[in-house]
C-alpha cells in the first residue's frame, strides 16, 4: 500500500531528484528551460507634483503628490506648510492605499433590498447621478409639501473649509434645523468650558515652543491630538530641540503612548481629571503661588487664601480674571489636596508637588482634551483644568495659551436670506422661538449651550422625541459605528431613508438607500482652514492630483440637489453655480 508505505530524508532527496532530471528532459524537448528577457520598451514619463491638503485627520496638513502618468505614486509633506513643514505622518503617507482601495464605491448606488439591519444585504444596483439625484429631490420636495421638512436630518463630521457653509445653507433654505454634528462626541466639553471661561467658542492654541512645563489631561499629544503632525513636531522640540527640556507630566486614566514618553504619568480614576485641577488650583492659592500681574493680590499685603476660610470680595482686587473669589468661597475653599486624592486616587503629596512645580515652572500650560472631556462632566472638568493656566499668568503669554483669529474668508456675492421661502422662514422663527426642536435637542433649555447632542439622535428618533425622522443625510460621519453604544443606531434607522455619501461600505452605507460617493481629497477642489496651533491664521486649497472612478464632489453633490428643488432655493444655487465658485 502506497499510503503506508515509509520513506527516510534520503531516500526522498533521491526521489526528487530524479523527478527533477526528468522533467528538466521534457523541457528540453519542448522548450528552452531559460527564455529571453522581453526587451522594454521606453515610454515618455509624464510627471507632475500637485500641491494639496491632507485629510486623512481633521490637521490640514500640506502635502505634495507625485503624479506619473496621470497616477499618483506617492504622497510627501509640504516643506512651505507651517503644519506639515515637510513632514507627514503615517495616515498621511497612507492616503494612496484609500485612493486605490479596491473597494471603493465608485458609482451612485441604490438599494433594492427594503429591509435594514447587520445581516441584511443591501442588494444595491449601480444608478446614474441624474436617476439619484431626481428620485431624492422628488421625495424632498413631498416632505416639504406635507409640512415635514423639519424631519430631514444632515449629520455630519469633518465639515472642512466651506463644506459647513453648504450644508448650513442647504438645510436653512430647505426648512429644517437639523443641521447636527458630531462635536458631542468630539471636543465639545473643551470648546464649550472655553466659551464659559473666556468667550471663545474654539480649539485653544498653545505656544508649545517656549513652553516649560506641560500639565496635560488626557489630550493625546503623541498619538491623535490636532494637529498631529505638529503636535509631534512641537513635542520633539520640547524634548531635544532646545537646551532645557520641557518637562511633562501626563494625566490619564491609561498608560498610553503619551504617558510612557512623559516625564511623569499620574493615573487617574476616569472622569477626575476635574477633581485633580481643582486640587492643584487649591495649593496654589493657599501657598501664594499665583501670578499676581494677571490674576490680581490681596489689599493687605502678604495675606494668602486659607483654607476654611471665606474672601470678602472687597479684600482681593481682581486684576484681569473674574470671579476668583466666588470661586474660593464656593468650590475651592475645602477642596484640599487630601480631598482631591480621594476622588482621583492621586496621593496628597503628588498633587502638591505638581501643583508647586505648575506654578514655579514658568512659563507653563495646563492643557488636555477628549480624556478629560468625554464624560458627563466632560466641560466642568475642562473648566478648571482651563482656569489653572489663568492662576499661573499663561493666558496671553509667551508659552502659554494663544488666541488666534480665523482665516479671513470673504462672504458670498448673494445672502442666503433673500433665498427663504415661506416654509424655510416659519421653520427658522419657529425653531428660534422653542416652538420647533432639533431632533438631537441642541439649544433646547435642556442643552443650551450644546452644539450638538449627537448622541441623542437614536433614541429621539425611535421615540419620536420630539418627532421621527424621514430622511438622513450623513457626511464624513458614520453613526453606526462611532455613536456611544451604536446598536441604538442599528434598531432606530431601519425606517428612516438614508443618503449616505461615504466612498466605502461603512457600517452606516450598508443601512443606506441610496449612496452618492464623495470624491477622495486627492480629487477634489476644497479649501480646509486647520486648527490652531501657529498664532497666526492658516488656511489650505485641496487640489485634485488625479479622478479615478464616476464620484462627485459631496458639496457639488448639495449644490445641484438645491438647484432641482425650484422656487427660491433653485434660484439661489443656480446663482450659486457650483462649489469651486465658492471657493
Amino acid at each position: 500500500m502506497f499510503l503506508e508505505a515509509k520513506m527516510d530524508r534520503r531516500s526522498f532527496l533521491k526521489a526528487a531528484g530524479v523527478a527533477g532530471a526528468a522533467t528538466l528532459g521534457v523541457l528540453a524537448i519542448e522548450q528552452p528551460v531559460i527564455k529571453a528577457l522581453a526587451q522594454g520598451v521606453e515610454t515618455p514619463m509624464q510627471e507632475k507634483w500637485v500641491s494639496s491638503v491632507c485629510i486623512q485627520c481633521p490637521a490640514g496638513c500640506g502635502t505634495k503628490v507625485r503624479v506619473i502618468n496621470g497616477r499618483a505614486v506617492k504622497i510627501e509633506g509640504n516643506p512651505e506648510h507651517p503644519y506639515s513643514n515637510g513632514k507627514l505622518c503615517p495616515k498621511g503617507y497612507a492616503g494612496l492605499q484609500l485612493l486605490y482601495d479596491v473597494d471603493r464605491v465608485k458609482q451612485p448606488l441604490k438599494r433594492t433590498n427594503p429591509n435594514k439591519g447587520k445581516d441584511e444585504d443591501p442588494k444595491f444596483k449601480p444608478v446614474t447621478w441624474d436617476e439619484a439625484l431626481d428620485d431624492i429631490a422628488a421625495r424632498m420636495k413631498k416632505l416639504r409639501e406635507e409640512g415635514k421638512s423639519h424631519t430631514v436630518a444632515f449629520l455630519s463630521g469633518r465639515n472642512r473649509g466651506s463644506a459647513g457653509a453648504v450644508w448650513t445653507t442647504f438645510t436653512k433654505l430647505y426648512g429644517t434645523p437639523n443641521n447636527l454634528g458630531h462635536s458631542s462626541i468630539c471636543a465639545d466639553a473643551s470648546k464649550k468650558a472655553r466659551l464659559c471661561l473666556d468667550g471663545t467658542d474654539d480649539y485653544a492654541a498653545y505656544d508649545w515652543e517656549n513652553c516649560n512645563y506641560v500639565l496635560n489631561f488626557g489630550g493625546a499629544t503623541l498619538e491623535a491630538w490636532r494637529p498631529t503632525n505638529l503636535m509631534l513636531q512641537r513635542w520633539a522640540h520640547m524634548r531635544r530641540g532646545r537646551p532645557v527640556r520641557a518637562k511633562q507630566v501626563m494625566v490619564d486614566t491609561r498608560f498610553s503612548t503619551t504617558a510612557i514618553k512623559a516625564d511623569e504619568w499620574l493615573p487617574v480614576k476616569p472622569g477626575t481629571d476635574g477633581a485633580l485641577a481643582l486640587g492643584i488650583a487649591h495649593v496654589i492659592l493657599t501657598e501664594g503661588l499665583w501670578d499676581r500681574s494677571f490674576v490680581g493680590d490681596f489689599k493687605e499685603k502678604g495675606r494668602k487664601f486659607r483654607t476654611g476660610e471665606t474672601v470678602a470680595k472687597e479684600d482681593f482686587e481682581e486684576a484681569w480674571t473674574s470671579g476668583l473669589v466666588d470661586w474660593w468661597n464656593n468650590v475651592l475653599i475645602n477642596f484640599t489636596p487630601a480631598k482631591a486624592s480621594e476622588i482621583t486616587g492621586i496621593p496628597a503629596e503628588t498633587i502638591i508637588r505638581v501643583a508647586r512645580e505648575f506654578a514655579t515652572t514658568k512659563p507653563a500650560i495646563a492643557c488636555g482634551e477628549r480624556g478629560a472631556g468625554a464624560h458627563t462632566n466632560g466641560t466642568y472638568n475642562h473648566m478648571a483644568i482651563h482656569a489653572l493656566n489663568a492662576l499661573v499668568g499663561s493666558m496671553f503669554a509667551l508659552g502659554g495659551v494663544m488666541y488666534q483669529i480665523g482665516a479671513p474668508y470673504a462672504a458670498l456675492s448673494i445672502k442666503d436670506d433673500d433665498y427663504m421661502d415661506d416654509i424655510a422662514k416659519k421653520v427658522d422663527k419657529d425653531f428660534k422661538e422653542h416652538k420647533l426642536e432639533r431632533v438631537d435637542e441642541a439649544k433646547s433649555d435642556e442643552w443650551p449651550l450644546a452644539s450638538n447632542v449627537y448622541q441623542n439622535i437614536p433614541d429621539n428618533h425611535a421615540e419620536g422625541k420630539p418627532y421621527k425622522l424621514s430622511m438622513i443625510f450623513t457626511y464624513y460621519t458614520n453613526p453606526l459605528f462611532s455613536m456611544p453604544a451604536p446598536q441604538r443606531a442599528w434598531e432606530a434607522f431601519k425606517d428612516v431613508f438614508i443618503v449616505e455619501t461615504s466612498s466605502y461600505l461603512s457600517e452606516t452605507a450598508l443601512y443606506a438607500d441610496y449612496i452618492l460617493p464623495d470624491t477622495y481629497y486627492l480629487e477634489r477642489w476644497h479649501d480646509d482652514r486647520v486648527y490652531p496651533s501657529t498664532g497666526y491664521p492658516v488656511a489650505g486649497l485641496r487640489v485634485p492630483a488625479v479622478k479615478l472612478y464616476d464620484t462627485r464632489n459631496s458639496m457639488e453633490v448639495i449644490i445641484d440637489l438645491g438647484k432641482r428643488m425650484g422656487g427660491k432655493m433653485g434660484e439661489y444655487y443656480n446663482a450659486i453655480g457650483s462649489f469651486e465658485n465658492m471657493l
